[in-house]
Order: structure tokens, then sequence, then C-alpha cells
């Protein structure tokens, strides 16, 4: 498992979240059947991939994300049971508002599911899913794994080093994940 944290920026979270992750009155769902609908605007082979997803998911509640597509090398390592971190922005006040546990990345590239969630295809490379919204702040962030309170993660999404987490209290991903979680979550 892995921790990837994405630095989504202001403007983007506030357009976007609403749409396909949630808003600090609780997370978006996307149902099983409102996931089928959007089948014949995902192309191959992603769309079987989330024919075979939806016959064999046990939840029914999913939140969708996608990243552009200068983030392929990084999306190529994003697994089912990895989790992802989404922050609005390091300025003063923002924080990470989503924690979610990734449950399929869609192979190949989905420009037109991509336009139809976010009004744009600038973000094709996508996953789904499920989690919840926290209110972890920036600098809490920073503080914890010894970053310097001047970094900027300027649009990018990283996995959170292993070296950073050894020398935490939480020393691994699972544990990092319970310590958000328990400590940031959002109650609905």
């Amino acid at each position: 498992m892995t921790v990837f944290f994405h630095h989504v920026g202001d403007g983007n979270a506030q357009r976007d979240f609403p749409r396909t992750i949630g808003t600090k009155a609780g997370a978006v769902s996307f149902s099983r059947y409102q996931l089928g609908e959007l089948l014949p605007l995902i192309e191959e082979p992603g769309h079987s991939e989330l024919e075979l997803f939806l016959s064999t998911a046990t939840s029914d509640d999913f939140q969708i994300w996608g990243i552009p597509s200068g983030g392929a090398a990084l999306f190529r390592r994003v697994k089912p049971g990895d989790y992802w971190m989404l922050l609005d922005t390091p300025a003063g006040g923002g924080g990470f508002q989503y924690i979610g546990k990734v449950d399929l990345a869609l192979s190949g590239v989905q420009e037109k599911l991509s336009k139809h969630l976010w009004t744009e295809s600038r973000f094709p490379l996508i996953f789904l899913m499920h989690g919840q919204m926290i209110d972890m702040p920036w600098g809490s962030f920073l503080d914890y794994f010894g970053y310097r309170s001047s970094w900027d993660p300027r649009g990018l999404a990283f996995g959170l080093a292993k070296e950073r987490l050894r020398s935490t209290p939480t020393p691994d991903d699972a544990s990092y994940v319970r310590y958000v979680t328990s400590t940031f979550g959002m109650s609905h």
C-alpha cells in the first residue's frame, strides 16, 4: 500500500470536489447505477475493467478523481488498496480535504469521461475510490513529516516516502491512514 497526496489547487478544488469528491458536508457518492451510466463515456480497456469491477464490487459508494496525462508515470504506480489524499491549497488556512482508498484505476486515457465530469478533458487518468472528507491543515502535514514550512507541491502529486513514514509515530502507510482518519476525519 502507498499513500499518495495531490495538490489540486484552491480553484480546482472549489470547482471539482463538489462534483466528484465532496464538500465539508460529506463525500459525494456515485452508486453502482450511476457508474454504469458512465460506461458509454469510457474508452477500452477501461470500459471492460469498470464492468468487471461493478459486477464484483462490495460497496455502492464511490468517489471519482482524475489527474492530467503528464502524471502517467505516477498513475501507473496507483493500485487498488492505495490511498489518495487531496490538498486544496498550501496557502494560509488550506489543507487536505479528502482521503480515499483506491478501488480501481481505469486503464487508458479517458478524455470523454474527464470532460463529462469536470467540463474539460485534461484529467483523463481516472480512478475510483471510497473515502471520507477530512480537515487536515497543511502545516500539520509538514510538521508531522519534517518538511520545511516553505515547501510548495506546486500542483503535483507524490507518493508518501517510506523513509519519512518510518521516522514518525505511524511508521507505515496503514497506521498513517488510521491516524489521519481518526484525527482529522469529519463526522457527517
